[in-house]
């Protein structure tokens, strides 16, 4: 390095680094580690042109020229000050056409990263000479001048690819394996460890690579221990792992979103292609998918004793080469070995569409409706992603173009179903109401591709999952700690599975001892029809096909909402649902569409004032339907098991009846479920919910028990037992449930119904206006209490408290619930219990929407004495003034 004077020491300690430099630390944390996982040379006299490392660096350059100690040093090349050659340098990084060697500016970069807290001073006073000794060395290393070159470079915020990246990296792969297993060569790498422990062959390992693999792109690592793997909640070690070259600082902790290949060592050989071997390395994987969720594919291989195995999963299923032995076969073995550090990033199927700029912000480019003009639009946070492996993969970020802000949702459907572009653009030729409208969309590539000139032979795999735990249900989005199970078709909480097998036949109709009356039986039976009772038209196909050929899309659509799940009051869930009932009324009756699955993943509570006056909108058309449209001939469908319909279960075509059961489903599990979790936000300290929850078996067990279940849970008797695990906020919700399962599951001579109506409206009309009556029934306010501003919040039934108002009765006959938000108040628990002690004094005035009156708790009634609230003495009664909205 450059060496420093006294008197530029002393110009360094008297004019310290200022805090824009911290603001640079991420953006080159950022820059650094794209750069480490897209290097596409090998010999380092040639490095990524891409704009971002560019940009990153001229902005550290330009930070550094304007501090004091810049502006106050010397220049070791002219006759000025330090500024102006870092000034030079910068000008030049921005106007020069040609190669840019990013390695020369790393050692800076690394500095700035790593930073120490300020209050290490002495510390701190060398880190500021350490970066001005790199900034010296790198002025006096980087030459005057650049020559020309006639190759430009890429400022389309796209990552450079090398076209002969690939080739050159094979040719690396070739020399190294000739020199390995050369007879005439003097190593001895051939010789794999005998016995082949893990700790024996991971020192093998990593001799061979010290050795041999000084120049590949990306290093093998092995974990000590759980914590040296960052970045999910699920406690997991990897045997060996591969990652860019580079690297952070502490090359012991990785992180999952920085993996590039995950590997398994076995002593024993016969533990190769077991069921175990496999789950095993398929956890590891299936945490890379989750931390990238928009990677392509992900490379894996065991190595059990001297057998090896190489395999590939992407979103159609894993598949596996033959298996390698070490001795028999050590060509290959090292060609694996080897061919793995040199692959590029499309070989290591890591996600090239998404663009970054210089400051590391990404953004697409997808083609408006029609297929009419390309848009670029910036991406925000995400939002969203599946934790599977086998699965659509649907991963949603936040975007916007400037002008209207959606969301982008990438995910890998069938290559056999119609594209959700296709029939957002048909919804919206046909006026349909409360459905996302489409921005922009793209079609990025399909499995088909990614595994052209392999071939497959008749060989499967038939490993089924593990029965999901009670405890994973309860996550919402990116539940990290759920057990791992290859098979998992899940989006957030939900569990995906395929359809059931087609011998299944329905259960027998059970009877209720509250059954209906005779003519109303007769009523039903014949309203109830059922339209068709064939399977459905995704359903496996015996394995005609190696694979289900998935292509992968983006879709652009607006409004942005939040999920069902977030649902911040009842009446919130209940408009919200509402609407989006009305929105697939609209999608069903109005554009001949039938959207087949719905679940809290794709119910979304809106801005009205955004949304055109909804409060819920429909999305993810992805397994959506022309009606009357011949089968697509999709391998399998998948559902959200919670809330499939019963006749779904049992492969029966879907109908729109079987979507209204769906929305039943997901009422009864946000409150039932999710209600608890609401419950305990609403008071500031926790409530279980029930033990043994009836809902774990809506999605535990065959498709027919599930079924079974459900029906027995449908049934007036056993609803009555399902309501009961409602919290007691909602307790005003349990009326409209009861409704819409009449409506939903009447009786006939049979007993209960699950049958189609032939008319639509026979239900649709019913489940609306039981809805709207409710969401208009229950009403939310906030009371402050005396001088104590004790905030609660009071559910009460609209109507009843009119009529309370028209009354000149003293005291109220409300059922109603007072509950606490982060006070504990020891004396108020249930509003009900103080009934009595209610004494009203006047409505003060009301509003368009809204009451505002005023009534007094007695307090002493009800032996509560003078109580102490947080330190102060509780009076007798307290004057409660209130506005209802």
């Amino acid at each position: 390095m450059a060496g420093l004077s006294q008197e530029d020491r002393n110009i360094i300690k008297n004019h310290p680094l200022t805090s824009s430099v911290n603001h640079l630390q991420g953006v080159l944390q950022e820059a650094e580690k794209i750069y480490e996982s897209r290097l596409i040379s090998y010999d380092g006299a040639v490095d990524s042109l891409d704009q971002l490392y560019r940009g990153a660096t001229s902005g550290l350059l330009s930070v550094l020229q304007k501090e004091g100690a810049a502006c106050n040093l010397h220049s070791r090349i002219g006759d000025g000050k330090l500024e102006s050659d870092l000034g030079h340098l910068v000008e030049r990084l921005k106007k020069t056409k040609g190669i840019f060697k990013y390695d020369d500016y790393r050692p800076l970069v690394h500095l700035v990263i790593q930073r120490l807290p300020d209050n290490e001073i002495q510390d701190v006073d060398k880190w500021n000479i350490d970066i001005w000794k790199a900034v010296f060395n790198l002025i006096d290393n980087i030459p005057q001048s650049t020559p020309p070159t006639s190759i430009p470079p890429s400022y389309d915020s796209t990552p450079v690819k090398s076209t002969s990246s690939s080739q050159k990296g094979s040719e690396q792969t070739h020399t190294i394996c000739r020199r390995v297993l050369d007879p005439d060569s003097d190593s001895n790498w051939a010789q794999f460890p005998d016995p082949p422990t893990q700790d024996n062959v991971l020192t093998w390992w990593f001799r061979l690579q010290e050795d041999l693999l000084s120049e590949s792109r990306s290093t093998y690592y092995t974990t000590a221990s759980k914590a040296d793997l960052t970045g999910s909640q699920a406690e997991r070690q990897v045997d060996l792992l591969l990652r860019a070259r580079g690297g952070s600082p502490l090359q012991n902790k990785h992180d999952w979103t920085d993996i590039l290949v995950v590997g398994e060592l076995k002593k024993p050989k016969e533990k190769i292609r077991t069921k175990a071997t496999l789950l095993q390395i398929s956890c590891s994987v299936r945490e890379v998918f989750a931390a990238q969720p928009t990677r392509r594919f992900v490379h894996a291989f065991t190595v059990c004793g001297t057998k090896m195995e190489a395999w590939v999963f992407d979103r159609a299923g894993p598949y596996s080469s033959v298996i390698i032995d070490v001795y028999a076969d050590s060509r290959r073995f090292f060609q694996v070995l080897v061919g793995y550090t040199m692959m590029s990033d499309e070989e290591l199927g890591l996600d090239t569409f998404i663009a970054r700029d210089e400051w590391g912000n990404k953004s697409i480019t997808v083609k408006g409706p029609g297929n009419s003009v390309e848009k670029v639009l910036q991406l925000g946070q995400m939002l969203s992603f599946q934790r599977a492996i086998v699965c659509r993969g649907t991963t949603c970020f936040l975007a916007n173009n400037g002008q209207v802000e959606g969301v982008a949702k990438f995910s890998w459907v069938s290559d056999k179903r119609r594209p959700e572009a296709e029939l957002l653009e048909l919804a919206g030729q046909q006026n349909v109401q409360g459905v996302a409208r489409i921005i922009g969309h793209s079609t990025i590539t399909n499995i088909a591709d990614m595994r052209r000139d392999l071939t497959f032979d008749d060989k499967r795999y038939d490993f089924k999952s593990a029965p999901p735990s009670t405890a994973s249900s309860f996550h919402q989005s990116q539940p990290l700690t759920e057990p791992c199970r290859l098979d998992i078709r899940r989006k957030s909480s939900s569990r995906k599975r395929r359809s059931p097998d087609k011998g299944m036949q329905a259960s027998k109709r059970s009877r209720s001892i509250n059954q209906p009356s005779r003519d109303t039986q007769e009523e039903n039976k014949l309203a109830f029809s059922i339209q068709s009772a064939h399977r459905p038209s995704l359903f496996d196909r015996n394995g005609e096909e190696p694979y289900d050929n998935r292509v992968l899309r983006c879709l652009v659509i607006s409004p942005a909402g939040q999920p069902i799940y977030d649902y911040r009051s009842p009446l919130e869930l209940l408009t919200a649902l509402r609407d989006a009932i009305k929105a697939h009324q609209s999608l069903y009756l109005d554009g001949n569409i039938l959207h087949r699955d719905i679940s809290e993943n794709n119910i979304i509570i809106t801005d009205p004032g955004k949304a055109d006056g909804h409060s819920g909108m429909l999305i993810d058309l992805d397994l959506a339907k022309e009606v009357g449209s011949r089968r697509s001939g999709a391998r399998h469908q998948t559902g959200t098991m919670e809330f499939m319909a019963i006749e779904v279960l049992l492969n029966i075509d879907h109908t729109y009846r079987h979507d209204l059961e769906s929305f039943f489903y997901v009422l009864i599990w946000q409150c039932a479920r999710h209600g608890w979790e609401k419950l305990n936000e609403l008071q500031g300290h926790g409530q279980d919910p029930p033990k043994d929850s009836m809902l774990r078996e809506w999605y535990t067990g065959t498709y027919k028990k599930i079924a079974t279940y459900k029906r027995g849970n449908m049934e007036a008797g056993g609803f009555e037992y399902l309501l009961q695990e409602f919290p007691p906020d909602f307790e005003c919700i349990k009326h409209l449930c009861r409704t819409i399962r009449g409506v939903l599951f009447p009786y006939g001579k049979e007993g209960l119904i699950v049958g189609t109506p032939q008319v639509p409206q026979r239900l649709y009309d019913p489940i609306i206006k039981a809805g709207g009556r409710s969401s208009k029934g229950i009403t939310k306010f906030a009371c402050i209490i005396g001088d104590h501003q004790l905030k609660v919040f009071l559910y009460v039934n609209a109507k009843d408290l009119q009529r309370a108002f028209s009354s000149k009765r003293k005291h109220t006959c409300w059922t109603v619930w007072l509950k606490h938000h982060k006070m504990k108040c020891p004396f108020i628990n249930d509003l009900s219990h103080l009934l009595p002690d209610i004494e009203f004094l006047e409505l003060l005035f009301t509003g368009s929407h809204s009451y505002f009156f005023k009534y007094t708790l007695n307090l002493t009634g009800r032996n509560h004495g003078s109580k102490e609230m947080h330190g102060r003495k509780t009076p007798s009664s307290l004057n409660v003034k209130c506005m209802i909205t």
